[in-house]
């Protein structure tokens, strides 16, 4: 994608749904921006799956402000039992027609989707849909594994309603994107080596803000790929990755920051 996200979903025509999932919401944001956008685009019914912690610091802080929240969108908590976070980043916009599923990096904020540097893909029911109907098991494994109020239930429901969305009976098979919900169940890490079922790999590229000062994610990625030259892009000044962590995998890792 070279145009931002907001930009796209505006210029969509007759969406009826659009589903947000993401760790973090600014609430005024999706009011004075998001919202405007939608209106353009249909009037969707938008609702805000959000990590169930950050959304309760969003409508402390904010929720008074927006008078739209609950008349005209939905901010719908997900609670995660332990530590655990709940952290897609995934847009799903669906019309009678057709349906578009972004995934990428942004929260919905002003930075995650107008301001920091963030990558989104894009998937439609008009070309490449296999990561629709896997963005619908993982909605599977999100009302199985997650404390969910009936609402955010029934908007999910609503989404993939075959009788008011006409490509839901057409959609093939879950094909390029992986997905973790919570334990039990493989890690994404896992999940990715066995997509890959021991193909070789030259080059790998990781872009993170990596908050991980032992190293334990890269150091996984590099005994799933062995024969990999790994290369590591963080903002400068602004992760807990070090040089000397690079070093301790013998050359195999480069950082660039």
């Amino acid at each position: 994608m070279t145009e931002d996200l907001v930009s796209q979903l505006k210029a969509m025509k007759d969406l009826d749904q659009v589903l947000v999932f993401s760790f973090q919401v600014d609430l005024p944001f999706v009011e004075g921006v998001i919202q405007p956008a939608l209106r353009k685009a249909g009037n969707p019914r938008l609702s805000m799956f959000v990590d169930s912690r950050e959304a309760s610091k969003a409508f402390i802080n904010s929720g008074k402000w927006c008078a739209g929240l609950g008349k005209t969108y939905r901010l719908i908590p997900v609670h995660s039992e332990g530590s655990g976070c709940f952290h897609p980043k995934i847009v799903f916009a669906a019309s009678q027609t057709n349906a578009t599923l972004f995934v990428g990096s942004g929260n919905l904020t002003f930075g995650g989707c107008r301001q920091n540097a963030e990558i989104w893909s894009r998937f439609g029911t008009d070309g490449y849909a296999g990561p629709i109907k896997g963005f619908q098991q993982f909605l599977i494994e999100v009302q199985e594994r997650c404390t969910l109020s009936q609402q955010g239930a029934d908007e999910i429901q609503r989404s993939f309603d075959e009788a008011k969305h006409h490509w839901v009976s057409s959609l093939p098979e879950a094909t390029g994107i992986l997905w973790r919900s919570w334990a039990p169940g493989p890690s994404l890490l896992v999940r990715l080596g066995n997509e890959m079922d021991g193909e070789a790999i030259d080059e790998l590229y990781v872009c993170s803000p990596y908050y991980d000062p032992g190293g334990n994610a890269l150091r996984g990625l590099e005994r799933l790929c062995p024969q990999a030259q790994i290369h590591v892009l963080v903002q400068e000044g602004k992760s807990d990755l070090t040089q000397e962590m690079v070093d301790s995998l013998g050359g195999k890792a480069m950082l660039h920051a």
